[in-house]
């Protein structure tokens, strides 16, 4: 009998993070989902080093959110034929230098560049994402965030877990930043 109480609580712990599938729909040549604003690069490469079990996943999460902010990112199989081609990639980590230097040659106005670690104890999960945009032309970084998920023995300490919403994390406060210089309310 006390198994129920267990599974009620459960039940309605994972129904508050099952989220409906959404899809972008097909993309029609010249069109674009949302209108960036001038001044913020278009066509993106995304290079996200650190922690191997998880900056793949913060990676392809991350391309995605820009696909759907409106971006034109390179795609993966691109960045990766070029890094090995290169000899860029070294252990899983791509210098800051090196990835502007691979998005000048994809044809990338803007690369994100991140680092994606996490811990994790029993009882513990805390996942870390640094990402920068920075300028192919200049060198110069654009944006910049630190995002982190921080949970204490919630329904899931993986670290795979974690970092999916650090992602989000990283994307919102970089959605809520295109907004605000979309409105020209930013001030340098």
């Amino acid at each position: 009998m006390k198994i129920l109480p267990f599974l009620l609580c459960s039940f309605l712990a994972l129904t508050g993070c099952v989220q409906p599938t959404r899809s972008t729909g097909f993309v029609r040549p010249g069109a674009s989902q949302n209108k960036l604003p001038a001044g913020v690069p278009h066509r993106v490469a995304v290079f996200i080093s650190g922690d191997l079990a998880i900056a793949g996943q913060a990676e392809e999460q991350f391309s995605t959110g820009l696909f759907e902010l409106g971006f034109d990112v390179v795609e993966r199989n691109q960045i990766a034929a070029l890094t090995n081609e290169l000899h860029l990639s070294q252990a899983g980590f791509i210098a800051p230098e090196t990835a502007i230097q691979s998005g000048r040659l994809l044809g990338a106005a803007g690369v994100f560049v991140g680092n994606a670690v996490g811990e994790r104890s029993a009882t513990w999960t805390d996942t870390h994402l640094s990402m920068r945009l920075v300028d192919t032309t200049t060198g110069k970084t654009m944006w910049s965030v630190n995002a982190h998920d921080p949970r204490v023995i919630g329904v899931s300490t993986a670290i795979e877990t974690s970092i999916i919403f650090t992602t989000k994390e990283a994307l919102k406060a970089l959605k809520k930043d295109i907004a605000t210089l979309s409105a020209g309310t930013v001030s340098n």
